[in-house]
């Protein structure tokens, strides 16, 4: 029988100011070589306990209870890109985390890279955490972590920017290490049929609390976790359904069968990158057109370039050849708005909530805009008014990303290119963001761009499917039901 590798007992967190605690009673006990995961809606609480474990709670919260003592953690945070160091190549990143004494720690990272499923980690150990892509940063986050040889490593939602390939395949590396190691991990996820399938246990957040009753979770279905947990999965499962999901204009098969109405066209672009001495093929002779309000989803695995293309669109990169026209014309910036996929470093950790949401409708109206003006956007994706004063670091994934969009749609775009705008959210809050999605494209024939891992609501909520290739392998188009 496994021992316990540390406990919490009756841990309780409250952010200052607020009355209601974010975590009120929290109780499990982790065992060495377990994989288990911690599941709940967005905003429950899942990253407050993270923080909180490895001893770094936010710095406004007040924290009561037993929490583990002489136990080493390494923390996989849920956005990459913050945390790597974008000026340093990502193999010293990673030898500076190994333990003293190793002799040769240049090949103990290389493995470690290699272990996490990175190609040519060779090269990649030369490269900078902006020549990767959004998945291969967080395996090489993950190599960072698993550098350190820690007790336990917790990872705020690990698989969240992979496509269902690769988020198994981080699982089996986790699931291997632990047969070699006597660690645990401990993973936060959204993605039920993914811990059901790789966790020992489904610990479910919910109302501050952890579920009690939870057995051995594999080959069972998630309802049977508790009452909490089957009925957030049965509204999940109504939410899918599709009552929420994006609707296709009734003038769409006109737009396209016209071809008077492409709001982009692009013409023969490509883009390389250099690093480390070689040239890397990111995207090679793709021609398309973009109509006006079309949503077209970009699908394709980690690295086939499809953060690269919606910089190219939204005009942060220049291509290397071809051209792009913008309806005859450049859009206005304000005209074309992007829902990077770290929503962490998207938001300026100096800024609140209320003053992030502000500055685009200053710039735009050339006023402050009213503070009830500002609570109604957030309103509307689901983000409580008291939060307006709260900081980036204070919120979970889920929550920054929907200050993302919430910034986004403030200044009423014509087009909107979304990188994975949906990734680190639960059913129900990514469907509240497609509804709303939904409804601007209505109201206002909003043109629409999202890259998504997930290729079945790409089919539902697209009126086109562009599989990129990787390696700069060229693209295809998935679904044409209107040409």
């Amino acid at each position: 029988m496994s021992s316990i590798l540390f406990e919490v007992n009756d841990l309780h967190v409250k952010f200052a100011g607020e009355s209601r605690g974010v975590l009120r009673g929290v109780s499990f006990k982790i065992n060495c070589g377990e994989l288990a995961a911690i599941a709940g809606e967005s905003g429950a609480g899942k990253t407050v306990l993270c923080r909180t474990l490895i001893g770094l709670p936010p710095k406004n919260a007040v924290v009561c209870g037993e929490t583990p003592k002489n136990i080493s953690f390494s923390m996989v945070l849920q956005d990459p890109m913050t945390s790597l160091d974008p000026a340093m190549r990502v193999g010293r990143q990673i030898t500076e985390a190994i333990p003293k004494g190793e002799k040769n720690k240049k090949a103990a990272a290389i493995a470690l890279l290699r272990l996490v499923g990175l190609a040519e980690p060779e090269k990649i150990y030369e490269d900078f955490p902006a020549h990767l892509s959004g998945g291969m940063r967080q395996r090489a986050a993950i190599a960072a972590a698993l550098a350190m040889r820690p007790d336990v490593i917790v990872a705020d939602e690990p698989t969240s920017m992979l496509d269902a390939e690769l988020a198994q395949e981080i699982m089996g590396v986790f699931r291997k290490i632990l047969q070699s190691r006597k660690m645990a991990v401990l993973f936060v996820t959204h993605d039920l049929p993914l811990a059901k399938k790789n966790a020992d246990r489904i610990l479910y957040l919910c109302g501050g609390k952890i579920s009690e009753g939870l057995a051995d979770m594999r080959g069972k279905d998630p309802q049977e976790c508790t009452r909490e947990g089957a009925a957030a999965n049965l509204r999940q499962a109504d939410m899918i359904s599709g009552s929420f999901f994006l609707e296709t204009d009734s003038t769409a098969e006109n737009i396209f069968n016209d071809k008077k109405f492409p709001v982009i066209s692009v013409n023969g672009l490509c883009k390389n990158y250099k690093a480390a001495g070689r040239v890397k093929n990111v995207l090679r002779n793709m021609t398309f057109e973009i109509a006006r309000g079309e949503t077209l989803g970009v699908c394709g695995p980690s690295g086939a370039g499809k953060s690269t293309l919606l910089r190219l669109l939204g005009r942060i990169e220049k291509p290397d050849a071809g051209a792009l026209e913008y309806c005859g014309r450049l859009l206005a910036a304000s005209e074309i708005q992007i829902i990077f996929q770290d929503g962490r470093s998207a938001l300026s950790p100096r800024m609140r909530v209320g003053e992030i949401l502000a500055e685009g409708l200053l710039l735009k109206n050339k006023k402050r805009p009213e503070t009830k003006k500002i609570t109604l956007l957030m309103e509307r994706v689901g983000l409580p008014p008291h939060y307006i004063d709260r900081y980036p670091h204070e919120l979970s994934g889920g929550e920054r990303k929907r200050v993302a969009i919430a910034r986004a749609v403030s200044v009423s775009p014509k087009m909107i290119l979304a990188d994975e705008p949906t990734s680190m959210l639960d059913a129900a809050a990514r469907d509240m963001i497609l509804a709303l999605l939904s409804k601007l494209k209505r109201e206002e024939n909003l043109t629409l761009v999202l890259v998504s891992h997930d290729l079945p609501l790409l089919e539902k909520v697209c009126d086109r499917v562009m599989r990129l290739e990787a390696g700069g392998g060229g693209f295809s188009i998935l679904r044409l039901p209107y040409l």
